[in-house]
Parts: structure tokens; C-alpha cells; sequence
């Protein structure tokens, strides 16, 4: 299986393509931090392969890739670990893809290298989570049952309201949502799930950085 040594710690990936050839390399980032990998996202988003170059990645502290320091199991240091990666493979302009968190390490990334990426596509995701607008739109679409579960769930992350939000909100997430037999075959790590939902969750803010965007394409 191949890894890339970073710094300090090594990340998995999965690459279709070859990297000698003169095609443009998308870079894809999963989403679920400690619950999900990049083998969920697999078959939809390897059919970009026939023009593209594609590596998913599992992140630091997920699926295959080491752990390292829980210390650093923070979204900027993820950002960090894309150009990172992109340095070690020589991969030069790529085109960095992330669905939900997935989207918050895009983000994080082009912010701190804006020069970096040729372009960014982002799925499911947000420059700032709001919790007020989450309720409205799972009130909208899903019912008061998952509006009360994920208001709960972003007022105070514990076992009992994230359980809660699995059952009453995630089924929504998606028109064909992930079956529970897909979700097992993801290597988890709990605590960075909820490391991420006690300390970043709600509390990032990445708007002030989308100025720096305006040079990139986003699709």
C-alpha cells in the first residue's frame, strides 16, 4: 500500500493515474473526522479518472494513515498536510476536491497556500458552520425531529445527541445516502471524531479568508 512520509507521521493514499503523464491531479479529501476514509467515496469519484489524475487520500488520524500527535489533529494543520503531500509527490497545481469536513481542510489549505491549488471543488460544505441556518434548512427539509436533533447536536456534542443526529439527520445528507454496510468498512477513530465536535465544530470561521480565493475556479 502505498504512503507518503510527511513530517511527521505517514498518510495513505490511493492514486488511479500516473503521475508522469501530463494530465492534471485531482487530490480528493474525505469527509467524517475519525469516522469516515476515502473508500466510501471511491466509486463515484474515481469515474474523474478517465481525464484526470486521482489520489484519495485518508487524513491524519483516519482510515489507514498514522495517527501522530492528537496535539495536531487540528484543521489547519490538515490544510497544511495537502501541500504537504502535494510537495512529497511533486504534484504541481492540483486540483484539491473535499466533501464536508473534506471541504473544511480544502479551505483551510487554500488559505494558507492561495497561490497552490488550480482549482477547488467543494461538496456539502461550509466556510462557517451556523447552527441557527442548520436548523431552519433540516427544519425545511427533513422535519422538527432532525431539526431539534442537529440543534442539539451543535449546542452540545455528547454520545446521546450524536447518536441522535445519525439517525435523524444523516439519512438527509444525501439523496442515495451511505449505507451502514459502506460506513463499517471505514477504519475509525473516535476520538478524533470527537476531539473535532468539542473543539473546532461551530467555531471555525473561514469567510474572512475567501478573498483569497478569487484567482481559483471553483466547480
Amino acid at each position: 500500500m502505498p504512503y507518503a512520509q510527511l513530517e511527521d507521521i505517514k498518510l495513505f493514499y490511493k492514486i488511479l493515474g500516473d503521475l508522469q503523464n501530463d494530465r492534471p491531479t485531482l487530490v480528493f479529501l474525505h469527509g467524517g473526522p475519525g469516522i469516515g476514509d476515502h473508500s466510501i467515496y471511491l466509486s463515484y469519484w474515481s469515474i474523474f479518472s478517465k481525464q484526470l489524475n486521482v489520489i484519495f487520500i485518508d487524513q491524519r488520524a483516519c482510515g489507514r494513515s498514522e495517527k501522530g500527535d492528537p496535539a495536531k489533529w487540528r484543521l489547519t494543520q490538515h490544510g497544511k498536510d495537502v501541500h504537504s503531500f502535494c510537495e512529497v509527490l511533486g504534484i504541481k497545481k492540483p486540483i484539491v476536491a473535499g466533501v464536508s469536513w473534506g471541504g473544511y481542510v480544502a479551505l483551510c489549505y487554500a488559505a494558507q497556500y492561495p497561490a497552490h491549488p488550480k482549482a477547488l471543488i467543494l461538496c456539502n460544505t461550509e466556510a462557517k458552520v451556523s447552527p441557527e441556518e442548520r436548523y431552519q434548512a433540516f427544519q425545511r427539509i427533513a422535519g422538527q425531529q432532525a431539526a431539534n436533533a442537529v440543534k442539539e447536536f451543535d449546542a452540545q456534542w455528547n454520545v446521546t445527541t450524536n447518536a441522535n443526529y445519525f439517525k435523524y439527520c444523516l439519512p438527509f445528507f444525501a439523496k442515495n445516502a451511505y449505507k451502514p454496510e459502506e460506513l463499517a468498512k471505514c477504519i475509525r477513530n473516535p476520538d478524533f471524531w470527537e476531539k473535532f465536535m468539542t473543539k473546532e465544530h461551530t467555531k471555525f470561521d473561514l469567510t474572512p479568508e475567501l478573498k483569497k480565493y478569487v484567482a481559483l475556479s471553483f466547480i
